[in-house]
């Protein structure tokens, strides 16, 4: 496992228990490292869901590819797909979308909006991606151009229960 230097490389984001690094060897990645308990075992839960995924030989369009572990100053790192539009600029989210109009109807529309979201849902279903929390901040539209737009679900992915059922059942 290879070792990288993280902490004069600037935070993209943070949430309440990660902080996310560009890649600072491969731009099109970024880092994400736990910065508490409650992270590492969010990771650790995700790392688990991860593994039953390519076990069940699935392959998914919505969640951004997952490329390994790497070591860092900061700690474990977990390294994944960067989400971001063409041009280099933050994909917005669902979040942002539905909170400014403008932005809904100039970067996806309605009708696209409606699209992308039922292809989450049938992705959801066809490849039983289970996420602890689904919110509007966890979904993500980055463009590949100025006319398409994808969509991606963003952690925390995997079960939080203590006998995870939904991962041996079909039912769940």
């Amino acid at each position: 496992m290879s070792y990288i230097q993280l902490k004069h490389t600037p935070i993209l984001t943070q949430g309440s228990h990660h902080e996310y690094y560009r890649h600072p060897e491969s731009h099109g990645k970024c880092i994400r490292i736990a910065t508490d308990h409650d992270g590492q075992r969010s990771s650790n839960r995700e790392m688990t869901f991860i593994q039953l995924m390519r076990g069940r030989d699935r392959s998914t369009k919505t969640l951004p590819r997952f490329y390994g572990l790497i070591r860092t100053d900061l700690g474990l790192g977990y390294v994944y797909d960067f989400i971001e539009n063409y041009d280099g600029t933050p994909a917005p989210t669902l979040a942002d979308i539905l909170s400014d109009e403008r932005m809904l109807l100039e970067h996806v529309g309605i009708e696209k909006l409606k699209n992308l979201l039922t292809f989450l849902h049938e992705d959801i279903i066809e490849n039983q991606i289970i996420s602890t929390k689904m919110t509007p901040r966890k979904i993500l539209f980055p463009k590949s151009s100025d006319s398409i737009i994808h969509i991606y679900l963003t952690e925390p992915l995997g079960s939080s229960a203590l006998i995870p059922l939904e991962y041996i059942s079909n039912y769940f």
